[in-house]
């Protein structure tokens, strides 16, 4: 349990480092490189997002993250790191507290749940309002609407009803489309509008707008946290918008002077619909402006093919290439370290404690022994077992002062107890290495070097690396 809440914080926080990357080259190229063109916007944000749930493995040699990562001395892989300072039980530190991997990953769910919920009470909001609602009587308009499901080929059946209150028209459902009409309007003939009105929301049905809003509802549930989502979800929900209107113009249902008017006249009328800045959707008011300028044509949807692809390409590339930087040893190290490679930690090996379930000489409880403990006299040198890179190097609660290393082939050794740490994190270590010396710095009865290796963050029984036979 506890290696799948880092495994999913990792993936998390990982492809949220990403996303952000990507986001600093997109946002300028989009903002003034393609400021006029949307498609090409949308297509960039769109490959940020795809992003968030790409694999977070080394995919291709190229990898920009790595040279950046590696620059600034950031670590992509903070929550597998592991916690050696002697948990009784998964999830919990010795001194009984919960770990932070379980505080964090249990405050990710709870926030995940309440977007979760605003959004499931958006869809109830939205049903509610047809209690508020008359239907659309109107011959005229029926017709219009049935002429425009031809234009647009649409075959599914659309309710139209006009609200009581004063909201902005809106679509919901995706089988049985209703359009929400705003009530201040007059039905009783086709005027320019009702005729604007629904032009534009019907080509959000043509497009299945409303699965893209619920699919961006649930990405942002996932990553609520993240800013960049937020951004970016806001700006595909703007584009959409902008998309509808272009359609509506281009095949000339609507003149732009028309449409200008209408969206003006809405405006003064319109009160916001609740939740629309926590679920990241544009007001109507908000986005007024960059639509009226879209339909002057100084903001339109044209794109140069050359620019796009180029751009895309470019991209696409960079996106995917993006991973967790491997460690710094593991790139330096072209084959993985076998068991025949390590040498031992102590000049004189004397097991006292074994590998395994034991009763804690202390606590005298039983537990399992995560390693294994070596009688030595305090002061005595202890060696690192095989080349590597010092990731931990301080004093670690029940285990005091520690030193863990990082191998090759994805194994880490943990020495505990010292009473002297002679080596530095980051520091790059030969096998056979002095890197501290036994001591009684921690939880325990007498000085002794408390040791143990770890496979892919899982401990393993050192007996199974070292031959721990009694000897000089």
């Amino acid at each position: 349990m506890s290696e799948l809440i880092k495994s999913v914080l990792n993936f998390l926080f990982s492809n949220s480092l990403f996303s952000a990357f990507a986001f600093l080259l997109v946002w300028p190229v989009a903002k003034f490189w393609l400021k006029k063109d949307f498609k090409a916007q949308a297509v960039l944000f769109f490959l940020i997002i795809v992003r968030l749930f790409f694999p977070i493995g080394q995919i291709f040699s190229f990898n920009p993250v790595s040279y950046v990562s590696s620059d600034l001395n950031i670590n992509l892989q903070i929550f597998n790191e592991p916690h050696f300072n002697g948990p009784l039980n998964p999830g919990l530190h010795s001194s009984g507290t919960l770990d932070n991997n379980y505080i964090i990953f249990f405050a990710w769910l709870a926030g995940s749940m309440a977007f979760l919920t605003l959004i499931l009470y958006k869809r109830y909001y939205y049903h509610s309002l047809q209690k508020k609602t008359t239907p659309v009587l109107s011959p005229e308009i029926m017709k219009y609407v049935e002429d425009l499901k031809n234009k647009y080929r649409i075959s599914r059946k659309i309710k139209l009803l006009v609200s009581k209150t004063q909201t902005p028209p809106f679509t919901f459902g995706v089988i049985k489309p209703v359009i929400i009409l705003p009530g201040h309007l007059q039905y009783n003939n086709l005027s320019d509008e009702i005729r604007t009105v629904l032009a534009h929301e019907m080509v959000h049905i043509k497009n299945y707008d409303a699965i893209r809003i619920f699919l961006l509802g649930m990405i942002q549930a996932v990553y609520f946290f993240n800013p960049v989502v937020w951004i970016i979800i806001q700006r595909l929900n703007f584009i959409r918008e902008i998309r509808c209107d272009h359609f509506v113009v281009k095949n000339k249902i609507i003149q732009p002077a028309v449409m200008g008017k209408v969206l003006l006249g809405l405006s003064s009328h319109s009160k916001k619909l609740p939740l629309t800045f926590i679920l990241a959707l544009t007001g109507f008011k908000n986005n007024l402006k960059n639509r009226l300028l879209a339909l002057k044509g100084e903001n339109h949807m044209s794109v140069n093919k050359y620019i796009f692809s180029f751009s895309v390409l470019a991209f696409t590339t960079i996106l995917l290439s993006m991973s967790q930087p491997l460690p710094a040893i593991m790139q330096e190290t072209a084959t993985a370290v076998s068991a025949e490679e390590f040498a031992k930690p102590l000049d004189e090996i004397k097991v006292t404690s074994g590998y395994g379930m034991r009763k804690h000489p202390v606590l005298k409880k039983m537990m399992k022994h995560q390693g294994v403990d070596f009688s030595a006299e305090k002061g005595t040198p202890v060696f690192n077992i095989a080349e590597g890179k010092v990731i931990e190097a301080e004093k670690k609660g029940n285990y005091g002062n520690t030193v863990v290393i990082q191998h090759a082939d994805n194994i880490r050794s943990l020495y505990a107890q010292l009473s002297e740490i002679l080596v530095q994190k980051n520091q790059l270590i030969k096998k056979g290495e002095v890197i501290g010396k036994v001591g009684n710095s921690g939880l325990s009865t007498a000085p002794h070097l408390h040791f143990e290796i770890r496979k892919n963050n899982q401990s393993v029984d050192p007996a199974d690396y070292l031959d721990l036979k009694n000897q000089k």
